[in-house]
């Protein structure tokens, strides 16, 4: 499963997009401060000046997310999860700040799902 992150205008061939797993997708919103009360949604709207202001809110708080370090993958028995590179919400957060700064250039509004 995964989580796709667009502006939400008719298809264009410069529009930006990000897909990223439930998992990130999940820290992603919560960073941003969307993550709806039923986390078992995790698809939304929001209007393309305010999630640019959540984007530079959320790079701002970065050094307080252990970003910088990464985290470590974890291997339970026969499961295995995935550990994050370090520095991945950074490059995320500017992918979703190319997609905020053009559904702003285009009146559209931000959603994922």
């Amino acid at each position: 499963m995964s989580i796709t992150f667009f502006p939400a205008t008719g298809a264009h061939d410069d529009r930006p997009d990000l897909n990223v797993n439930n998992a990130n997708g999940r820290t992603l919103l919560d960073l941003l401060g969307l993550v709806p009360d039923d986390q078992a949604d995790l698809a939304g709207a929001c209007p393309a000046a305010d999630f640019a202001a959540r984007v530079l809110l959320a790079q701002g708080l970065l050094p307080l997310t252990g970003d910088a370090e990464g985290t470590p993958a974890v291997q339970d028995g026969r499961f295995f999860y995935g550990g994050r590179r370090a520095g991945y919400l950074a490059d995320r957060l500017a992918v979703l700040d190319k997609v905020a700064q053009w559904a702003v250039r285009h009146g559209a509004e931000v959603c994922w799902g």
